[in-house]
Protein backbone atom coordinates (compact mmCIF):
# COMPACT_ATOMS: atom_id res chain seq x y z
CA UNK A 1 0.00 0.00 0.00
CA UNK A 2 3.18 2.16 1.18
CA UNK A 3 3.77 2.65 -2.98
CA UNK A 4 0.12 3.17 -3.87
CA UNK A 5 -0.73 5.73 -1.39
CA UNK A 6 -0.38 8.76 -3.54
CA UNK A 7 -2.07 7.87 -6.50
CA UNK A 8 -5.95 9.03 -6.56
CA UNK A 9 -7.96 6.02 -6.53
CA UNK A 10 -11.94 6.35 -6.23
CA UNK A 11 -12.37 2.46 -5.87
CA UNK A 12 -10.10 -0.71 -5.17
CA UNK A 13 -11.95 -3.80 -6.91
CA UNK A 14 -10.81 -7.53 -5.28
CA UNK A 15 -11.82 -10.36 -4.57
CA UNK A 16 -12.81 -11.83 -1.44
CA UNK A 17 -9.54 -12.24 0.23
CA UNK A 18 -9.77 -11.64 3.52
CA UNK A 19 -6.29 -9.68 3.69
CA UNK A 20 -7.53 -6.65 1.39
CA UNK A 21 -9.71 -5.30 4.05
CA UNK A 22 -6.12 -5.02 6.05
CA UNK A 23 -5.01 -2.13 3.99
CA UNK A 24 -7.86 -1.08 1.87
CA UNK A 25 -10.26 1.52 2.72
CA UNK A 26 -13.63 0.37 3.38
CA UNK A 27 -15.30 3.32 1.39
CA UNK A 28 -12.87 2.52 -1.24
CA UNK A 29 -13.44 -1.11 -1.44
CA UNK A 30 -15.02 -3.22 -3.96
CA UNK A 31 -15.38 -6.81 -3.46
CA UNK A 32 -16.62 -8.65 -6.46
CA UNK A 33 -15.56 -11.26 -8.95
CA UNK A 34 -17.73 -9.00 -11.47
CA UNK A 35 -14.84 -6.55 -10.82
CA UNK A 36 -12.18 -8.84 -11.70
CA UNK A 37 -12.78 -11.76 -13.52
CA UNK A 38 -11.97 -9.28 -17.13
CA UNK A 39 -9.08 -8.51 -15.93
CA UNK A 40 -7.62 -12.02 -14.49
CA UNK A 41 -9.10 -13.37 -17.84
CA UNK A 42 -6.23 -10.94 -19.46
CA UNK A 43 -3.59 -11.87 -16.69
CA UNK A 44 -3.92 -15.57 -17.83
CA UNK A 45 -3.67 -14.53 -21.62
CA UNK A 46 -0.76 -12.80 -20.95
CA UNK A 47 0.97 -15.77 -19.03
CA UNK A 48 -0.02 -17.96 -21.54
CA UNK A 49 1.58 -16.50 -24.56
CA UNK A 50 4.56 -14.53 -23.02
CA UNK A 51 6.68 -16.90 -21.06
CA UNK A 52 8.28 -13.51 -18.98
CA UNK A 53 4.95 -13.87 -17.82
CA UNK A 54 4.78 -17.08 -16.33
CA UNK A 55 4.69 -17.45 -12.42
CA UNK A 56 8.02 -18.95 -10.86
CA UNK A 57 9.81 -18.80 -13.88
CA UNK A 58 13.61 -18.00 -14.95
CA UNK A 59 12.86 -16.41 -17.97
CA UNK A 60 11.99 -12.66 -17.58
CA UNK A 61 13.38 -9.13 -19.40
CA UNK A 62 15.55 -7.22 -17.71
CA UNK A 63 14.58 -3.97 -19.88
CA UNK A 64 11.43 -2.59 -19.46
CA UNK A 65 11.76 -1.44 -22.95
CA UNK A 66 11.79 -5.23 -24.60
CA UNK A 67 8.44 -6.09 -21.79
CA UNK A 68 6.14 -3.29 -23.82
CA UNK A 69 7.27 -4.13 -26.97
CA UNK A 70 6.24 -7.92 -26.28
CA UNK A 71 3.09 -6.30 -24.92
CA UNK A 72 2.32 -4.43 -27.90
CA UNK A 73 2.97 -7.26 -30.24
CA UNK A 74 0.97 -9.76 -28.18
CA UNK A 75 -1.81 -7.80 -28.16
CA UNK A 76 -1.61 -6.35 -31.55
CA UNK A 77 -1.00 -10.65 -32.78
CA UNK A 78 -4.52 -10.60 -30.54
CA UNK A 79 -6.53 -7.69 -32.01
CA UNK A 80 -5.61 -9.06 -36.01
CA UNK A 81 -3.99 -6.51 -36.73
CA UNK A 82 -0.34 -7.99 -37.25
CA UNK A 83 1.40 -4.82 -39.19
CA UNK A 84 4.75 -6.31 -38.79
CA UNK A 85 6.47 -7.32 -42.29
CA UNK A 86 9.26 -9.40 -42.47
CA UNK A 87 11.31 -9.48 -45.12
CA UNK A 88 14.55 -11.94 -46.00
CA UNK A 89 15.95 -9.83 -48.38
Amino acid sequence: MEKIKDIPCKQYCTDHWEVYQKFIPADKHRRSKLQTYTIESYNALFRHYLVRFHRKTKCYSKKIKMIELSVRLLIDMLNNRNKIKISFD
